[in-house]
């Protein structure tokens, strides 16, 4: 293990809930930058997807959707008319 000492200007009222909560330990603060590393590495992940996503051409486009829509709700009006 590596050590490494840090300085850091906090809020006196931050200091001190996080004495309280047991967060400035070495044990929690290595959990701490851990999760935060995990958590950065997910939403790089998530962000590439999603651009990945933004280049894909949808199969159908919106306006074959709507016809789509339009068709099965004038199928369903006719069916109600004949069923009247």
């Amino acid at each position: 293990m590596t050590t490494v000492e840090v300085t850091l200007n906090l809020p006196a009222d931050l200091v001190a809930r996080a004495q309280k909560a047991g967060m400035l330990t070495p044990e929690r603060m290595i959990t701490l930058l851990e999760k935060e590393l995990e958590r950065d590495y997910r939403v790089n992940r998530l962000l590439k997807t999603v651009n990945r996503l933004h280049t894909i051409k949808p199969a159908v486009a919106v306006g074959e959707i709507d016809e789509e829509i339009r068709a099965y709700r004038a199928s369903k009006r006719t069916k109600r008319a004949k069923a009247s």
